[in-house]
């Protein structure tokens, strides 16, 4: 039961989970859950019947935690490339840098070698 009216978009998502629909994005308007109904006191025939849905929830709890640790190291990760990238960037430029002062300095020898050559002669 919840305290207000759930769009047909809820009612589909709910329905397609089946006996073991996962609600807990919808515990702010839960006012009465199944886990409350079956805790209460009984009287009668009553038995319990195992619906496989624990083992369900655990293992759908499991996977989310595993997919929000790989998240996590994603966003890690990317965050690590962001920084890679900038460094390599930068490592780029500087090398460019150098290399026109190589390529200077490679022009400048030249001039000065073939003076002293001239010279020489």
């Amino acid at each position: 039961m919840f305290s207000k009216v759930l769009s047909a978009a809820d009612i589909s998502k709910i329905a397609g989970g089946g006996l073991c629909s996962h609600l807990e994005e919808f515990s702010e308007s839960r006012v009465l859950r199944w886990e409350d109904i079956v805790s209460r006191a009984r009287s009668g025939s009553v038995l319990d019947t195992d619906t496989g849905c624990k083992q369900i929830l655990e293992n759908t709890r499991k996977i989310d935690q595993s997919f929000n640790e790989t998240k996590s190291k994603l966003q890690a990760t990317e965050d690590k490339l962001v920084v890679v990238t900038t460094d390599l960037n930068k490592t780029e430029d500087a090398l460019e840098t150098v290399s026109g002062r190589l390529n200077s300095t490679n022009e400048e020898l030249e001039t000065v070698s073939g003076r002293l050559n001239s010279t020489n002669e």
